[in-house]
């Protein structure tokens, strides 16, 4: 399985349904990997980095401590398959053992564990749309930069990460990705002073 390396900006709201995901920036491609999660989710991700000093410890915190104290050392966070709508994820350790996780518990752990997050290629590429950096900024609310993660806005904080400038310029076939996923949030091209 080929891992790319990708970067968790955070949670963010969107479309009038208000629908909450998660952003995975491929900075190497400008691309954007969107995962949907509920409400009570994307609230616990909001609230992670301050977690463990303003609220009860859960799954997850526990997990790290655990992952953080053995003998087995993580060597991958990695959303691995996509699969009927749903992705999944996996911790894989040092001995070649792994656990499956969903992909917002390994989001977690990134707060706890240091170790970056990747995608599987296939998956990263079946399901990632194409995206400047001005327009991820526009719809996601957060504030990155050609080189690196100035904040994130309405989302928890992440450290900040140095990003590679946007590649090549973008194909009719990222137009399309990109257009059928601002239908999928209900935007129109109205909204977005396209054609009428």
């Amino acid at each position: 399985m080929a891992l790319i390396h990708v970067d968790y900006l955070g949670v963010s709201t969107l479309g009038p349904a208000e629908k909450d995901c998660m952003v995975f920036w491929w900075a190497e491609q400008s691309r954007v990997l969107p995962i949907w999660v509920s409400p009570e989710t994307a609230a616990n991700l909001r609230k992670r980095p301050v977690w463990e000093d303003e609220f009860r410890p859960d799954a997850v915190l526990a997990l790290s401590d655990l992952l953080n104290g053995g003998e087995d050392k993580v060597v991958s966070l990695a959303i691995s398959t996509y699969f009927q709508g749903t992705f999944y994820g996996q911790i894989e350790f040092e001995s070649g053992r792994s656990i499956e996780l969903r992909p917002s518990d390994l989001a977690g752990l990134l707060f706890y564990v240091e170790v970056p997050i990747s995608v599987e290629e296939a998956t990263l590429v079946e399901n990632s749309v194409y995206m400047p950096i001005s327009e991820l900024n526009r719809t996601f609310d957060f504030m990155v930069s050609d080189g690196v993660e100035m904040v994130s806005t309405g989302t928890a904080v992440v450290e900040e990460t140095t990003f590679q400038a946007e590649s090549e310029a973008p194909t009719a076939s990222d137009d399309d990705d990109f257009a059928a996923f601002m239908r999928e949030l209900g935007v129109s091209d109205e909204d977005l002073g396209g054609p009428h």
